[in-house]
């Protein structure tokens, strides 16, 4: 049994997910609310939280698990002041998804009347984790719950799983005197958003200032934009930004804690009701500072950079005995990166001998444009601190004894901060591998794009694609002849013969491929196009529309103007934008720019939302000749219960064949019913999210776990439906007509709004109306609640007499038979728009 994940556990069966966790204790069938229980033991989450826990409880779903709940003792005393954060969230993610890149989006803040506030975070691609806290404190009020969320989709704009702490004489200080068991901890992780600086332009340290800040958020900029890279730093920042790194370089997090108070005052000069007494209290362990003679430690004092090299020696060092033993030196672990640089201002200095130490280590380098003086003396700058952090954060190391590998860092470049793709370049590079940078640590964005770049992108982004990894074969060599006169060697023929068999490529008029040409945006997307026919093709067995086959995850592009009807690439661009794979130039406006030279920055862009395009589920086609239900025959309804079965799949018969159309419907199915019939009328798809797992219920009596939790979850949300005066629903209670009259009624409102952004038009303003389907009820008096909505309905047509014999008779409190709502319903799918709107 593997204690870490190597795929995703949720979305998995009960007998792969066993396989992870070890057997399960119990197996609770709720075959009420089509899910299945099972609880497990906790070792698997071992190292993950800091308190006790005392099961982690598997929730199914169609055999398939949905969600994973931690529970915790409530006895253990570290529970009372427990706070479930993005570092903790981040470990959690990556044990059960076995992989560590997560987003942290806000999704749900809900304040509750207990004092309590429920949380809810989208971590990754359909992926959220939930909990409550107190509102007073955020301490842990609840379980904490991983699970899949339909509301979750990959934001670029997301912070990466990585720990983030808020900021904050002589050398005789910073000199450490004997090894010590160190123990590093983070404090609470709040969040900050990224931000760009408007003065490290030109700067030797703008890469390390971006990884500091951006990448391993161990030190934050000033406020306003700006860094202050020339500004000294404080001991107490010194401080406070090595623990922040020494904290994302332990190998047991779990075993890394500040502590909560401090009674007794670390030194002379800070208090225990210091701000950063905790900070300081940890340092004295570590042993990154010493006092003076008196006791002091001076916290506002700015460092030098003997000084600050110092401290993270001490760090270094503290680290190493941590991670490996008390005993081991750094040599043992930290490979050499040279003999060190030569200074010749050291000589006699305090600092000499760990200066020179660190030197080896690629850890202490020249002042300025010096290339043999240190400058021990000198300020040191907050460049030059940061720059330090991140090359003490990514400086080779040996193995951990029992502790998985440190991924590799994160590359971030300093020439993209104002790039409108520069998410995109970096989920590009880090998260995909899909491009790379230079080895300057710039990315070179406006730089255009070869025909062999591109081809060697779009290939591995389609690798990532299709389900069998099979179906993209790459040759080992190449053929003979060549795919192309031109192509005869280099590190991508192989791919580039790939690409013309696979229908992505081919030759000119002269049989060549032309490598090194530069690539258009419109090549650069019809090369995304057929890639995606490709991998549609593989995926689903069959040829089908791409504007079929592809879920759109970003509202559609308007038409861009510059790209004519006889344009080669005109249907190619047209279908991509429509599913939000072609985007204007420099996303804004509605000029394309088809023949312009594609650069990487938006080749960069365009392999992200190629990797993340989702494909529908290919379903059968429906049968030519549908049989009847064997109980529909002459009732009014039937031919909209068969449209409603078998064209738009919104109902189902029963096991004997018969439909019972005479059959009250309940309140849950109508709302079932309805928000269904959303997702065929409503245009931007991306307004009709149904979550997967509900963390709350919708009201007080349809429990999360219930069937039609999601959809009636969703149906309040959008104003659809709302509670009694108990907070309650009622769900199984049978339905109205008045009451099936107002559910379509605010369906259609929320559809026309998130449509057409018009909230207070008439409906005959809006909908194209067939004068022969308007009726007059007189059995509406104007004291009826329902009667605005059900007249509203009348004008359009989608209100429909109680019978035949009654024609000027809604009978708004009778009950609503499922054949009638379901012929209202398919009414409503089947009206049409006035063209103006």
């Amino acid at each position: 049994m593997s204690s870490i994940a190597t795929r995703s556990l949720l979305g998995q069966s009960p007998d792969v997910v066993q396989g992870v966790l070890g057997p399960y204790h119990h197996h609770q069938p709720n075959p009420d609310n089509q899910t299945d229980l099972y609880v497990y033991g906790t070792s698997y989450l071992r190292g993950v939280f800091p308190v006790q826990t005392t099961g982690l409880i598997g929730i199914y779903r169609n055999h398939l698990c949905i969600a994973l709940k931690v529970v915790f003792s409530k006895v253990d005393p570290r529970y009372s002041h427990f706070v479930y954060n993005r570092e903790i969230a981040s470990r959690l993610f990556e044990r059960v998804m076995g992989n560590d890149y997560a987003h942290w989006q806000p999704v749900e803040a809900d304040p509750r009347a207990n004092d309590t506030v429920h949380y809810v975070y989208c971590m990754g691609h359909r992926v959220a984790t939930t909990w409550d806290a107190k509102a007073s404190d955020q301490t842990l009020a609840s379980d904490v719950s991983i699970f899949l969320d339909n509301r979750c989709e990959p934001d670029t704009n997301a912070l990466l799983a990585q720990p983030l702490i808020p900021q904050v004489t002589g050398g005789q200080a910073f000199m450490r005197r004997q090894p010590g068991a160190a123990k590093v901890a983070p404090e609470a992780v709040k969040l900050i958003e990224p931000e760009g600086f408007s003065d490290i332009e030109g700067n030797p340290y703008a890469p390390e200032i971006l990884k500091a800040t951006h990448t391993y958020q161990i030190v934050t900029g000033t406020g306003g934009g700006r860094f202050q890279p020339e500004a000294a730093v404080t001991r107490t920042q010194g401080i406070t930004w090595l623990i922040n790194a020494l904290g994302q370089m332990a190998a047991h997090p779990e075993a890394i804690a500040l502590p909560e108070t401090v009674i007794k005052a670390p030194f002379a000069d800070v208090p225990a009701d210091h701000p950063q007494a905790p900070q300081f209290a940890l340092a004295q362990q570590l042993e990154l500072i010493f006092a003076d003679d008196d006791g002091q430690v001076y916290p506002d004092a700015t460092m030098t950079r003997a000084e600050w090299v110092a401290m993270v020696h001490n760090g270094l060092q503290g680290l190493v005995e941590l991670n490996y033993g008390p005993t081991t030196a750094l040599e043992d672990v930290i490979e050499p990166r040279s003999a060190g640089i030569t200074f010749t201002d050291l000589s006699g200095h305090w600092g000499e001998s760990v200066i020179r130490s660190m030197a080896v280590y690629g850890l202490a380098s020249p002042l300025g444009d010096s290339s043999s003086q240190f400058g021990p003396e000198a300020p040191a700058q907050r460049d030059y601190a940061a720059a330090l952090l991140v090359q003490l954060i990514e400086v080779p190391r040996a193995a951990v004894p029992g502790a998985k590998p440190r991924p590799g860092a994160i590359k971030v470049f300093s020439d993209i901060g104002q790039d409108v793709y520069k998410d995109e370049i970096i989920q590009a590079v880090n998260q995909y591998g899909l491009i790379t940078g230079y080895d300057d640590q710039t990315f070179r964005p406006s730089e255009p794009v070869s025909r062999e770049q591109a081809v060697a992108m779009v290939v591995k982004a389609m690798q990532t694609l299709v389900s069998d990894p099979d179906a993209i074969q790459i040759p080992d060599t190449l053929s003979d002849p060549p795919p192309f006169a031109d192509v005869t060697a280099g590190e991508n023929a192989t791919k580039i013969q790939f690409a013309k068999t696979a229908g992505l490529v081919s030759d000119d008029d002269d049989g060549y491929f032309r490598p090194l040409d530069k690539l258009s945006r419109a090549q650069l997307m019809a090369m995304v196009y057929r890639g995606l026919e490709f991998v549609v093709q593989a995926n689903l067995g069959q040829s089908v529309p791409l504007i079929t086959a592809i879920i759109p995850t970003k509202p559609p592009q308007p038409a861009f103007h510059d790209v004519p009807d006889d344009h080669w690439a005109r249907e190619m661009i047209s279908t991509l934008a429509r599913v939000g794979l072609a985007s204007p130039y420099s996303e804004t406006g509605t000029a394309f720019k088809p023949d312009q030279p594609a650069q990487r920055n938006v080749a960069a862009a365009a392999m992200v939302r190629l990797v993340e395009t989702r494909l529908t589920q290919l379903e059968a086609p429906p049968p030519t000749q549908p049989v009847p239900f064997n109980d529909i025959q002459g009732n009014p309804y039937a031919e909209a219960i068969l449209q409603a079965a078998h064209t738009y799949k919104l109902v189902k018969g029963y096991e004997d064949g018969s439909f019972k159309p005479t059959s009250p419907m309940t309140r849950e199915q109508a709302v079932s019913l309805v928000v269904e019939a959303l997702t065929h009328k409503v245009k931007k798809n991306e307004a009709i999210t149904i979550p997967d797992h509900l963390t709350q219920a919708p009201f007080a009596d349809v429990d999360i776990n219930r069937w039609s939790a999601p959809k009636v979850y969703f149906a309040k949300q959008a104003g659809i439906v709302v509670g009694d005066d108990l907070g309650q629903f009622q769900p199984e209670a049978p339905l109205s007509r008045a009451q099936l009259a107002a559910i379509m009624h605010q369906a259609l409102r929320y559809a026309i709004r998130v449509d057409f952004d018009k909230t207070t038009v008439p409906l005959d303003q809006v909908l194209t109306v067939d004068p022969n389907q308007v009726r007059t009820f007189t059995d509406l008096p104007d004291d009826h609640w329902a009667t605005p909505m059900v007249k509203a309905l009348a004008t359009v047509g989608l209100a429909l007499p109680k019978d035949a014999n009654t024609p000027d008779q809604f009978g708004p409190d009778t009950l609503a038979y499922r054949d009638y709502a379901v012929a209202a319903i398919v009414g409503m799918l089947g009206m049409s728009y006035r063209q103006a709107v």
